[in-house]
């Protein structure tokens, strides 16, 4: 049985994090404390119109 490997976070470097490992064939599990993937950066809408927060560059 393959050990299973924790990322603790959903933001863009526990995602990137688990896609390497998960890419060299390890076993892993993502847990997030929110509903939601993408840690800082996301959309929010609660004011009506659509407002981007996080990050202000994402390069790759």
């Amino acid at each position: 049985m393959q050990e299973e490997i924790i990322v603790i976070g959903a933001g863009m470097a526990g995602l990137a994090a688990a896609t390497t490992l998960q890419e060299a064939g390890k076993n892993v599990r993502i847990l997030e404390g929110r509903n939601r993937i993408g840690g800082r950066t996301h959309t929010d809408s609660t004011l009506g119109t659509s407002v981007d927060l996080g990050a202000a560059w994402i390069h790759g």
